[in-house]
């Protein structure tokens, strides 16, 4: 789930003898807040997202939202300083598996009460129209020939696979491995009071071994990345694997952040997918965007 309401946090000012000094007190404001992230976080080892369901990581929600507004940072100078600290990177890995734990349980509780509202049609309304005006355009016109969308990790709150349907009318097939949070977005759905062509398979991505049924492969921020010790690793070797069993020209497109939205995502690079087309959207070289207005189209050639 996304914030966009913030004021921008940390942008360098516009005078150039500040520059220096705002850079140095943005990196460690942002270092500040990782470690606060995770030290926060620490929980029972035996915590699984998938089997329960609580309100572990709530109280790290306002953390999130001032790591969100640090994410819509555009100055490439002061991205590519924070991003190449080691103090930031090292804490990176975990700062990536706390937001997977952070989401499922948000995204879960924003289903559940949305579905027990006496105005559950409405508010899923309101939230799946957020939802189509929140995509970026460029995400629209790269599936728009697509007759029918697999979208992986889909979680507990559909609404991205609702809003596709909404923006094309075409059958969209969701699986995520958890089969309870297929459950609660099957019934997000039926509460919306809307036709919905749209079907819930509990499997892994990595498990699908025929994809000549779909014309596009459309990947959630953290899918492959869980809880992994390194998941930036993990996640360009788990996409590499699935590109491998799908059919050339069959685009995969994944949601990952540019500039410092690889604070709360790991994000993707083209040197990891030699032989691959590979096109960020927007150019990255060209400038930095916001982290959740970027994608990643990868496909054999």
């Amino acid at each position: 789930m996304n914030h966009h309401d913030l004021n921008r946090v940390g942008t360098v000012g516009a005078n150039a003898q500040d520059k220096p000094l705002q850079a140095k007190d943005t990196r460690s404001k942002i270092a500040d807040l990782l470690a606060e992230i995770i030290a926060s976080a620490a929980t029972d080892s035996r915590h699984d997202p998938y089997h329960a369901v609580g309100n572990v990581f709530t109280p790290l929600e306002a953390h999130f939202l001032e790591l969100e507004s640090y994410a819509l940072e555009t100055d490439q100078a002061l991205v590519q300083e924070i991003l190449s600290d080691p103090e930031i990177t090292e804490m990176l890995p975990q700062v990536y598996a706390v937001r997977a734990l952070f989401e499922h349980e948000l995204e879960w509780r924003c289903a559940s009460e949305t579905i027990a509202s006496p105005k559950a049609p409405d508010l899923i309304a309101k939230q799946v129209e957020d939802k189509l005006e929140a995509l970026p355009s460029a995400f629209y016109d790269v599936l728009a020939g697509c007759q029918r969308v697999l979208f992986a990790g889909s979680g507990p709150f559909p609404t991205t696979a609702m809003a596709l349907y909404r923006k094309f009318n075409r059958p969209v097939v969701c699986i995520d491995r958890d089969a309870r949070a297929n459950e609660l977005a099957h019934a997000y759905v039926a509460g919306s009071e809307t036709p919905y062509e749209i079907e819930f398979v509990a499997s892994e991505l990595a498990d699908v071994s025929n994809f000549d049924e779909f014309d596009c492969v459309v990947c959630a921020f953290l899918i492959g990345v869980g809880t992994s010790a390194q998941p930036v690793e993990t996640k360009s070797m788990f996409i590499r694997d699935v590109i491998r069993k799908m059919p050339a020209n069959l685009p995969l497109v994944l949601r990952s952040p540019q500039g410092l939205g690889g604070l709360i995502y790991p994000s993707l690079s083209a040197g990891s997918f030699d032989g691959l087309r590979f096109v960020e959207y927007p150019d990255s070289s060209a400038h930095c965007v916001p982290y959740d207005k970027s994608f990643t189209v990868i496909e054999k050639i």
